[in-house]
């Protein structure tokens, strides 16, 4: 770790950056830069949990966002696990038939859940959390 600097990665927890040659080749990977005079780096991901995504069709037909419909739908390079309502007026087609089947994604359904927002009754979720720190959890409903 010679050579790192401190780190302000997370609010309230300090990490060791370092830059390339210093880490193992997963490591090398991650990605460091500056950010309003602030040192800040990200590091290499190692699962992702993609909640209600938006359908394409959604994305297209709202023009705060449409642009971004326009892009490739691609499965992560790392792990991942969507977690979607069966019910969510921003994906009407449904995000196993969008996104769970056609990239062969594990999906987790929520019965009525809406788009998972916070009126819906998803703020802290704690399930999600648990995930987060163990990807063997099962995330249920709230």
């Amino acid at each position: 770790m010679a050579g790192g600097r401190r780190c302000g990665a997370r609010r309230g927890r300090r990490r060791r950056c370092t830059r390339d040659g210093h880490r193992s080749q997963p490591e090398r990977d991650a990605l460091a830069g500056r950010t309003a005079g602030r040192h800040w780096c990200r590091s290499v991901v190692e699962r992702v949990l993609l909640v209600a995504p938006p359908s394409p069709g959604f994305l297209r037909d709202n023009s705060e966002v449409a642009a971004f419909a326009e892009l490739p739908v691609s499965r992560p390079a790392a792990e991942t696990r969507i977690v979607a309502s069966d019910a969510d007026p921003c994906c009407p087609e449904g995000a196993g038939a969008v996104f769970s089947g056609p990239l062969d994604i594990p999906m987790t359904t929520i019965p009525g859940g809406a788009h998972l927002t916070i009126p819906a009754g998803y703020g802290t979720w704690t399930s999600v959390f648990e995930w987060c720190l163990d990807p063997t959890a099962t995330i249920v409903p709230r």
